[in-house]
Parts: structure tokens; C-alpha cells; sequence
């Protein structure tokens, strides 16, 4: 018999798909302060257009970094100073 007075206490490890969703607001969050001439909501579409591409993939440790890259460069890294590497 179990006692239902006390709640279960949820793990506290994410959900999966949790992180990997904490990780692509970080990705807006890096594109925003990296783009600052963008409208956050251009930036914000662009990262969910290209997370889409990537929604049948079965490995998903590297699915933030792969939409991170794809907008990066659908934006154009315009916000490198002249003479300095991409990166």
C-alpha cells in the first residue's frame, strides 16, 4: 500500500527534449545578442524554420549547434569586425 499523502518528486533531470529545448532558446538568445540589427522575432522564425529540417534526426545531441550554424550562416555573420576570423 502506498501513502498518497505525499506528492512524488519528480526528477530533476529534463525531460527528454527538455535540454534540448533550453538549448535552442539559448541558440535565440546568442543569434539576438550577436545580430542586434535583426528583429528578435526574424531571428526567432529563422531558428524554428531551421529547426524543422532537423526534426526526423535520431541522434539530437548536436541539433541545437547544427540550427545554430544553419542561421548563423542564412544571416550572413555580418557582425564580425572587418579582419577578423570567422567563428
Amino acid at each position: 500500500m502506498t501513502d498518497r499523502t505525499h506528492p512524488v518528486a519528480r526528477d530533476p533531470r529534463p525531460l527528454p527534449g527538455e535540454d534540448e529545448m533550453l538549448q535552442i532558446e539559448s541558440v535565440v538568445a546568442r543569434l539576438v545578442a550577436r545580430f542586434p540589427t535583426v528583429p528578435p522575432l526574424d531571428i526567432d522564425l529563422a531558428v524554428r524554420t531551421a529547426e524543422k529540417r532537423f526534426a526526423d534526426a535520431t541522434i539530437r545531441a548536436f541539433v541545437p549547434l547544427l540550427i545554430e550554424k544553419a542561421v548563423r550562416r542564412t544571416l550572413g555573420d555580418s557582425s564580425r569586425e572587418p579582419g577578423t576570423e570567422p567563428g
